[in-house]
């Protein structure tokens, strides 16, 4: 049986991590000595299940007061009672009142996650977060504290752009955000549950968000162009030509100041706040595009963005009644589409992958980016050239001829 005495006297068995000693009054309650403390548990059994609960550290809990905790979870047991569990709810009770008083709302968890997350990520994640947080998460929730949001809040925004707005990629974005943002207030304590939604709704964001294959035929891109010929606004019939000269993003084209445009050098150098990529991307000037850009110096050459709507000085942001208007004339359009196509076009006239790679701004291998640093600008220049020339055979702006491939 222990006593005040034997406890004071215990000490580690040499070898041992810890040492057990048993209290023959009250059945199950023991002492653990290591070498930082001595403390007690209580070890008992309820549903068959073996529980060992703890009691606290001596001396600051004594003999006595650990025989009558002890006592007291015993009675609990007897009546039908698990105390671990008891004492498990009552701590996560007493959190999330300690919680109520401080809780945030979602805007508040907002402003705190991109003080401290966002100088941990890229700038275009950050772009990517801060988009879907302004345009869906902040207008519905941001009112609402974090620990009242529930599965339906999320689940009935991500619904509506799947099934109202037809915008997979927008829900998509709005379920990754959201789970970021709320593994981040887990992560600080600041609730106590993950909010998630159900999985048969993930299942409908993967299948609505498969990779697309689109690439348009000879015939869809000269109905395509020939639409584009009838936009009455010249920035905006320049935009779209572009579009399928350089083979760009469309944030990056539409997004293009006249400070973007080096024409010393012919070339244009996108800046990394507008690339996926995180870095600036640098390519030629093809002839055609040139031509256009001598058209528009005359209209927004005043103006900040090169396609600019120059009543208001902003960029006309891709002009979606154009893009529906042909997609509704042709069938299919779209700009990453037609993205697709000119990476697919440009292999398919012999333009080698390594320039196309560069053309299109994807991230290139790191080791090979490391140890080669040719800037490919020549080979760009001829390739876009010479893409120019099978799309104007294409468009029927010059005689349909062979073309020399490009080795």
């Amino acid at each position: 049986m222990l006593t005040d005495l034997h406890i004071q006297k215990a000490t580690l068995e040499e070898g041992k991590q810890r040492t057990y000693l048993t209290d023959g009054r009250v059945s199950g309650l023991r002492l653990v000595v290591t070498k930082e403390s001595k403390r007690f548990y209580l070890q008992y059994r309820v549903d068959g299940y073996r529980r060992t609960i703890s009691i606290g550290e001596y001396p600051e809990i004594s003999l006595s007061t650990a025989r009558n905790i002890s006592m007291k979870y015993r009675r609990q047991i007897a009546e039908g009672e698990d105390p671990f569990i008891t004492k498990k709810e009552a701590k996560k009770q007493r959190r999330l009142e300690l919680n109520k008083q401080k809780t945030l709302t979602v805007l508040q968890l907002i402003e705190q996650f991109k003080t401290n997350h966002y100088p941990n990520i890229s700038a275009s994640t950050q772009k990517n977060y801060s988009r879907t947080l302004k345009n869906h998460i902040a207008p519905r929730l941001g009112t609402m504290k974090i620990n009242q949001v529930k599965r339906s809040d999320i689940t009935a925004i991500i619904e509506h752009l799947l099934n109202k707005e037809n915008k997979p990629y927008e829900a998509k974005a709005v379920h990754s955000t959201f789970s970021k943002l709320f593994a981040y207030a887990l992560d600080k304590e600041l609730i106590n549950d993950v909010v998630s939604i159900s999985t048969d709704l993930k299942k409908t964001l993967n299948k609505r968000n498969k990779p697309r294959e689109i690439h348009y035929t000879n015939e869809q891109i000269n109905a395509h162009w020939n639409l584009i010929e009838q936009i009455e606004r010249p920035q905006v019939k320049a935009y779209f030509k572009c579009l399928y000269y350089l083979g760009l993003r469309r944030n990056e084209l539409y997004q293009l100041e006249w400070e973007h445009i080096k024409e010393a050098d012919k070339q244009i150098i996108i800046p990394s706040i507008n690339t996926k990529e995180d870095r600036p991307h640098t390519i030629p000037i093809p002839d055609a595009v040139e031509d256009i850009i001598n058209e528009l110096r005359g209209l927004t050459g005043g103006c900040k963005y090169v396609f600019s709507d120059e009543i208001n000085e902003r960029p006309f942001l891709g002009d979606d009644s154009t893009i529906k208007k042909i997609k509704k004339e042709v069938g299919v359009y779209s700009p990453h589409d037609v993205r697709r196509t000119c990476r697919t076009k440009w292999a398919e006239i012999g333009i080698k992958e390594e320039v196309s790679e560069r053309m299109i701004g994807h991230a290139q291998d790191r080791l090979k980016a490391t140890y080669n640093r040719h800037s490919f600008i020549p080979e760009m220049a001829r390739a876009y050239n010479h893409w120019a020339l099978e799309l104007h055979k294409i468009i029927g702006l010059i005689q349909v001829q062979e073309i020399k491939r490009i080795g």
